[in-house]
This record gives structure tokens, C-alpha cells and sequence, in this order.
């Protein structure tokens, strides 16, 4: 009887313990499928995001490019505003696909539709006036629209619905946590239990449970990790998109201002004015210019960190040829010898790599200016078992112990200041180059010349 009695307690006791296992491998199995339901949502509030920047970037190329067609008038400029019209549709329909079945987001969508819908209108209706009314016409209608903020406004909904999704996903993030933090106890208790009913059970998963606490407790330094990268991340996207914001708006509103008054001078009493007066005019209206080139290379430079280079079989010799025409058609009458090697192949980004080589060779172009017979070339060698380009000249130089300071943004050297630039050029292909997984270095000695060197991957080698 006793002996029946032990084996229905030692029955029962194996049947509670599997009982509790099934019980804890289901609460298992639910945290697991909540924990792939949220990485869903993750994933899906991350792209809402993604679209919403990318909205705010165009939206301002759509306002830069009306801009700077209103001062310019040249069809050329309104190439990056079209673009940026069809990344606007694309966007907006992205947005709708991303928040359907999510009433608040799908109304928050349709009030930034309307919103932006309403500025590229008023853009288009602005390059209308300047295409079919000159200069003044679309000067006087941007004047009478300065009393709608519809800038201000899309810039508002778009980062009220960005607060929105990532509030959202905060509060996800903390029941998601709290589940697990549950999920845990239970386990726990569950196994407690079991280690009540049974020893042989608990000396049997104790080893398993040690190494779930152990994967759990890298999950959440990894999850913690990770989570404090991706705020940087934000942080540094928020500061970069302000900082375009303030270029793209509020630097080139009043550029444009001064620039169309110095136009309207000129058109209005430039036949009253002294030779002295009209030279002003003029030092003004090129300073607005100047200015305005200074904005692009700035917002070209901070376009490179977004930039994911679509890698390719690149003709580079071509490449440095047609960049090496265009400097000789600009200044006919400079006297260069120009040695560019055939056949030179990269494996890169083509339109990023001709960034590249315009920058590079339109240095070597600018600081032999000086010389009586420039000399520039373009080519190849192999350096430790990998392929580096180079282009070399007999200009200015440097010194070497300024060598690293080329590369940083506004930083000119002392000679410098003869040669036209904004001091963005070499650090755009510093960045271009190590988004490519390569690096980039210069050589040179004052009054000698200087070669720059790059190579487009670290990891590529040659046989």
C-alpha cells in the first residue's frame, strides 16, 4: 500500500512537473510569437519613420528648388525639384500602405498629404510665374505668400506624427518588457516547483536554465545596446535634418531676397547708377551667388552620409577624361599636359566615384594655376597587394604635417586662399571613399606638388 502510495505520489509528482514544462513552454512559446509580432511593428514604425524623413528632405528640395529657380530662372535647377516630386508620390503611397488598418496614423497621413500637395501647388503655380512673368512677378508672389506658414506646418505634422510613432513604439517597448519580465517569474516559479516534486528534474534542467539566463541576460545587454546606438542614430538624423532645414529655408529666404533686390536694382535704375554704384550691385549680387554655391556643397556634403553606394564596373580613366575636358573647355588658354592611363577599372558607385574624380582633378586643375605648364595625371598601382588610384600634379603642394587636415571640412591651407573653393570638396571625398569601405591619403612637399591616393575597399585585394 505504502509502496503504491510513493508511486502514485512519485506519478502524480511526474505529471505535475510535465504539466508545469507544458505550461511554461506555452507562456514560452506566446512570448516568443509577442516578440516576433513587435519586431514586426518595429520594423513597420521604423520605416514610417524612414518615409517621414525622407518626406521632409524632399519637401525641402521641392522649396530649395523653387528657390533658387525663382532667382536663377534656368530649367537646369528644377532637375533635383522633379526628382524630388516623384519621391513624393512614391512616399505618400508608401505612408498610406505602411499605416492602413491604424485609423490616428491614416489621418495624420492625410492631413500631411494635403499639406504637401498644397506647397508642391504653390511651388508649381511659382515656377509657372517666373517661366511665363520674369523675375519680379514670382518675387512679388513669393512676398504675398510669406504670410502662410505652409513650410512651418508640413515641418510640424511631419515631426508631430514622427513624435507620434516613436512614442508608440516606446509604450510597446515597456509591455513588451513588462511581458517578458512576467514571462520570466513564471518560469521560475514554475521551475521551483518542479524542483519541489522532483530533484532528478531539477538537476536535469538546472544546466538549461542556466544558459537561458545567461542567452537572456546577452539579449538584453544587446537589446540595450542597441537601443542606445539607435537614439544616437535619431539624435544625429534630428540634427542633420534641422541643420538642412535652416540651410534650405532659413538661409536661402533672405539670400534670395537680397539677390532679387540687387536684380530688380539692376533692371529698374541700372542705367542711373555711377560705374562705382554698379560695382557694389555687382560684388553684392555675386556674393549671393557665391553664397548659394557655398549651401549646395554643404548640403551635398551632409546627402553623402545617406548615400548607400550601388556598386558597379566603373571606367575611370573615361571618367577622368570627360572631368579633364570640361576644366580645358572652362580655361582654353591654360597650358596643361594631361597623363591619363587606359583601361583604369574601379568596382564602385559611378555617379558617387565621379564626385570623386571632379573634386580631385578639379584641385590638381585650380592649384596649377600658378605654373607656366601644369601637369596632371591620373592612374593606378598596386600597393601591398592592392589596386590604389592616384592623381598627381606639380602645383602648390603641402607639407606633410598638414596632410590630415585636407580632408577636414572648411580647413584650407595657408596659399590656398588664391585658388576659389569652400573647403567641403575633400571631405565629400573622404566621406565618398569610406562609404565604399576604402580610404583616401595625400602626399606632397610645398612648391612640388601633391598626389592623392584612394583606394575603394580595404578588404579587396589583387593577385
Amino acid at each position: 500500500m505504502m509502496s503504491l502510495n510513493k508511486d502514485s505520489v512519485i506519478t502524480v509528482g511526474f505529471g505535475v512537473a510535465l504539466v508545469i514544462m507544458a505550461a511554461i513552454g506555452y507562456l514560452y512559446h506566446r512570448n516568443v510569437t509577442a516578440m516576433t509580432d513587435f519586431d514586426r511593428m518595429v520594423e513597420r514604425s521604423y520605416a514610417v519613420v524612414t518615409e517621414l524623413d525622407g518626406l521632409l528632405a524632399d519637401v525641402n528640395e521641392v522649396d530649395s528648388g523653387e528657390h533658387v529657380f525663382i532667382v536663377t530662372g534656368e530649367d537646369d535647377f528644377l532637375a533635383p525639384y522633379r526628382a524630388s516630386l516623384s519621391q513624393i508620390d512614391r512616399r505618400l503611397a508608401r505612408l498610406k500602405e505602411l499605416t492602413r488598418n491604424h485609423p490616428s496614423q491614416e489621418i495624420r497621413v492625410r492631413r500631411i498629404e494635403k499639406l504637401v500637395r498644397g506647397k508642391t501647388a504653390e511651388a508649381a503655380q511659382t515656377i509657372k510665374i517666373r517661366t511665363r512673368g520674369g523675375f519680379l512677378a514670382a518675387v512679388r508672389r513669393e512676398k504675398a505668400n510669406e504670410h502662410k506658414p505652409l513650410m512651418d506646418e508640413i515641418h510640424g505634422e511631419l515631426n508631430d506624427a514622427r513624435e507620434a510613432v516613436m512614442a508608440h513604439l516606446g509604450r510597446r517597448q515597456a509591455a513588451k518588457e513588462e511581458s517578458t519580465r512576467n514571462t520570466i517569474r513564471v518560469f521560475y516559479a514554475g521551475n521551483a516547483l518542479g524542483l519541489a516534486l522532483i530533484l532528478t528534474t531539477f538537476l536535469l534542467l538546472r544546466r538549461d536554465i542556466t544558459e537561458r539566463k545567461r542567452a537572456e541576460e546577452e539579449i538584453e545587454r544587446l537589446n540595450t545596446d542597441l537601443a542606445a546606438r539607435a537614439a544616437q542614430l535619431e539624435e544625429a538624423n534630428r540634427e542633420l535634418e534641422a541643420f538642412n532645414y535652416s540651410v534650405a529655408h532659413d538661409l536661402r529666404k533672405p539670400l534670395t531676397v537680397i539677390n532679387g533686390y540687387c536684380q530688380a536694382i539692376r533692371e529698374l535704375c541700372g542705367g542711373g547708377l555711377s560705374a562705382e554704384c554698379s560695382g557694389y550691385l555687382k560684388e553684392a549680387y555675386d556674393g549671393t551667388l557665391r553664397m548659394d554655391g557655398l549651401i549646395d556643397a554643404l548640403l551635398n556634403f551632409s546627402r553623402m552620409a545617406r548615400i548607400e553606394p550601388q556598386r558597379e564596373t566603373v571606367d575611370l580613366s573615361r571618367m577622368a577624361q570627360e572631368a579633364l575636358a570640361q576644366l580645358r573647355l572652362a580655361e582654353p588658354q591654360r597650358r596643361v599636359t594631361l597623363r591619363i592611363a587606359e583601361g583604369v577599372m574601379g568596382d564602385g558607385d559611378e555617379g558617387l566615384l565621379r564626385v570623386v574624380l571632379d573634386n580631385l582633378l578639379g584641385n590638381a586643375w585650380k592649384f596649377t594655376c600658378m605654373r607656366d605648364e601644369g601637369i596632371i595625371e591620373f592612374g593606378a598601382e598596386k600597393r601591398d597587394g592592392q589596386l590604389v588610384f592616384f592623381v598627381r600634379d606639380n602645383g602648390a603642394g603641402f607639407a606633410m604635417a598638414d596632410a590630415e587636415k585636407l580632408f577636414a571640412p572648411f580647413q584650407r591651407l595657408p596659399g590656398a586662399e588664391v585658388c576659389k573653393g569652400f573647403g567641403i570638396g575633400l571631405a565629400t571625398v573622404r566621406r565618398i571613399i569610406q562609404r565604399h569601405g576604402g580610404r583616401v591619403w595625400a602626399e606632397g612637399a610645398p612648391d612640388v606638388g601633391a598626389t592623392f591616393y584612394f583606394a575603394l575597399s580595404d578588404v579587396k585585394r589583387i593577385t
